[in-house]
């Protein structure tokens, strides 16, 4: 299915999408960053997912880059399950890796104006970090959470047509680097962040 995406022009990321105030909010960053609990945060506070694991985008006769819904599907480390008290029991086990996975109802299936990009991160600090981030540094995010990069080449045979939709949408699409503590849940601080921006 992402082959076909990529086909039609889309750039596809990994990434988590919430709905807020309408418009679609992308939470980017490595693996067991948090970007699936913080998107299944957003649905306990009434917010619609979009999508858990990729964030498919395109931009449109209007020039406004959408965020097309993918996923209704909800990914849990077993540290998220007992931030939110959750039986893993009754979730499907995620072959060959300590995630488990379920169908969520809260979702949002229609195609919203992406509105901003949030990088999650892991680190040893003691409080959480919030950093705007400009210029060059935004397209070197994206393309480091960009998915499918060997699919991506085979498509384009050499016109890196990819490689300058991403820099078209990093040039108008605000992005912010939020660091927060390992091992410490700060869950309703982020979310007060992502909606306050």
């Amino acid at each position: 299915m992402m082959y076909l995406w990529l086909q039609r022009g889309c750039l596809v990321f990994h990434g988590s999408v919430c709905e807020v105030n309408g418009k679609a909010v992308i939470f980017m960053g490595d693996g067991g960053a948090g970007k699936s609990t913080l998107s299944y945060y957003f649905t306990k506070r009434g917010h619609k997912k979009m999508s858990d694991d990729l964030a498919i985008i395109f931009k449109d006769e209007k020039g406004e880059y959408n965020v097309i819904p993918s996923s209704i599907k909800q990914n849990f480390t077993k540290e998220s399950i007992d931030i939110f008290s959750l039986n893993s029991e009754t979730m499907d086990k995620m072959a060959g890796e300590e995630k488990y996975t379920f169908f969520i109802d809260n979702i949002c299936n229609e195609i919203k104006i992406a509105a901003k990009v949030f990088i999650i991160e892991k680190s040893c600090i003691q409080e959480l970090e919030l950093t705007k981030i400009t210029g060059f540094s935004k397209l070197t995010h994206l393309l480091k959470h960009i998915q499918q990069i060997g699919n991506i080449k085979a498509i384009e045979k050499g016109s890196r047509r990819h490689m300058k939709m991403a820099g078209e949408f990093a040039s108008v699409i605000e992005m912010y680097k939020i660091r927060r503590p390992e091992g410490k849940n700060t869950l309703k601080e982020i979310y007060k962040i992502v909606v306050g921006i």
